[in-house]
């Protein structure tokens, strides 16, 4: 395959879909806005090459993966953004909490000033959504943490707790147990119980 002009790299990469499943991209073409700038689409390709380059000792893979993970999520939802989809607070708060999964000190006071609000806004906004960065931080976190475990089945729990922010392993265990028994409440409330006759 040849290419003919000054910006002939590229790169081509292949992920699970779950890990962009959240993401909404627009089925409208032409709702897209202008292509990405160049200079930004560099700072992407030079850190995934970077990254690619010095590829870590085997016993990094798994944070490594995780790592390349987040750059290409980040780089979808730059792409997928059209002039019409701008987020709101909370979608911008959720992505914020999805990048910085690993941060064991992840709050309010350490996201707002990245989304441009103050910390009382933003628990402000979270209480509106029916919920609170702790609880919606906890349910990523462990949503993560199952679907990597589920990828890689080798991978050890503590070494889940570290990379995905949980102060130790219990605690991850017990994000765990908490997902699971919303998810269960959740298909209880959409299935009906089948109603049986008394004899």
């Amino acid at each position: 395959m040849t290419f003919k002009g000054p910006l002939t790299e590229f790169i081509f990469g292949s992920v699970p879909a779950s890990l962009v499943s959240d993401i909404a991209l627009p089925t409208d073409l032409s709702a897209l806005r202008e292509p990405i700038g160049a200079a930004l689409v560099d700072s992407y390709f030079q850190l995934l090459y970077a990254l690619v380059q010095d590829a870590p000792p085997k016993a990094d893979a798994f944070a490594f993966r995780h790592a390349i993970g987040d750059v290409f999520r980040s780089l979808v939802r730059l792409a997928s953004q059209g002039d019409g989809l701008q987020p709101s607070l909370f979608e911008r708060a959720i992505s914020a909490l999805r990048l910085n999964l690993s941060n064991p000190a992840l709050n309010a006071e350490y996201l707002a000033p990245d989304l441009g609000v103050s910390s009382r806004q933003l628990q402000l906004e979270f209480q509106r959504q029916g919920s609170t960065i702790q609880r919606e931080l906890r349910r990523l976190r462990a949503a993560a943490a199952m679907q990597t475990k589920r990828e890689n089945p080798d991978v050890d729990m503590l070494t889940l707790a570290q990379v995905f922010g949980f102060g130790s392993q219990s605690t991850l265990y017990r994000a765990l147990a908490e997902e699971a028994q919303l998810v269960e409440l959740n298909q209880r409330a959409v299935t009906p119980e089948k109603e049986t006759d008394d004899v």
